[in-house]
């Protein structure tokens, strides 16, 4: 299956997300699993449930990566 979004048109950071599905903290800790949403030409990064850390690690997964969502 064709991603929604090429990788060249994704940012870095993203493209070693949809390589591993899973999010890394800036400290090398392993995060919670993430997958990404593409549509319109965007892609989304999206805590996958349930999430290990429960509802503060997803909260925070989704804080640390706002940048790439809203860019």
């Amino acid at each position: 299956m064709t991603p929604a979004v090429p990788d060249a048109l994704v940012p870095p950071a993203l493209r070693l997300i949809r390589a591993n599905r899973t999010f890394v903290t800036a400290d090398g800790a392993r995060g919670v699993p993430l997958t990404l949403h593409e549509a319109a030409g965007r892609v989304h990064v999206l805590p996958l449930l349930p999430t290990r850390g429960g509802l503060a690690a997803q909260r925070a997964a989704v804080a640390a990566l706002r940048p790439h969502n809203e860019g």
